[in-house]
């Protein structure tokens, strides 16, 4: 059943007796596990929890919680209806997901709800010309959550890239952990109470950031 129903996920054709049987697949989405990529014309209408070992790219919609226990990577392009809680030891990831739960372009989850990250989770974004968003149209709440940041700046680098936008947004992240930053670039989390964001900053002692002269300047 479990295979009928990610059959039925992807708009497969199925026989009356497959979609009878769909029905005692639905506890499939109280865990999922393995990696369960959803087409942006998807649509699942139940509370999903994402399992450890599980990774959910939801680009389709979902009508209904998604919580994401210790483990498990939720993200996507799509939309939630509803609360998006990741517990700790989980992990949220707007963009395009891989198999492996790693980010392999920026995107927008879009959130029509309230949003919870948890102490210990993980708030994953890619950054450069198109930066991870989640946009969450009720509160979100970040208290203790950490930020790993991957970026992919090119040529063009500005001062301040926004990850979070929320009604209203509350508490601070524990930490930022980054990769791909040269140059003597370095970046700090900043709030407004409605946005958080990617402060860029250089570092002018930092060895190859700026020229002698520039450094004089």
């Amino acid at each position: 059943t479990e295979g009928q129903a990610l059959a039925a996920f992807y708009g497969t054709s199925l026989s009356y007796w497959s979609r009878v049987n769909l029905y005692a697949a639905a506890d499939y989405f109280d865990g999922v596990t393995g990696y369960l990529n959803m087409a942006s014309a998807d649509k699942l209408t139940t509370a999903v929890t994402v399992a450890n070992g599980g990774v959910l790219a939801g680009n389709g919609a979902i009508n209904g919680a998604v919580t994401v226990a210790s483990g498990g990577v939720f993200g996507g392009v799509g939309s939630v209806s509803g609360l998006v809680t990741v517990q700790s030891g989980g992990a949220l990831a707007p963009g395009a997901l891989a198999s492996s739960g790693a980010l392999s372009a920026a995107g927008t989850l879009t959130i029509n709800g309230n949003l919870a990250l948890n102490s210990g989770s993980s708030y994953n974004v890619q950054v450069g010309p198109t930066t991870s968003l989640a946009k969450v149209s009720g509160s979100a709440s970040v208290n203790g959550a950490k930020v790993n940041a991957n970026f992919a700046l090119g040529d063009a680098v500005s001062q301040k890239y926004t990850i979070l936008t929320a009604s209203s947004v509350s508490g601070k992240f524990a930490s930022v952990a980054n990769t791909g930053l040269s140059g003597g670039l370095t970046d700090t989390l900043s709030y407004d109470g409605k946005t958080v964001a990617l402060v860029m900053s250089i570092d002018p002692t930092a060895a190859g950031a700026v020229s002698d002269n520039q450094k004089a300047v």
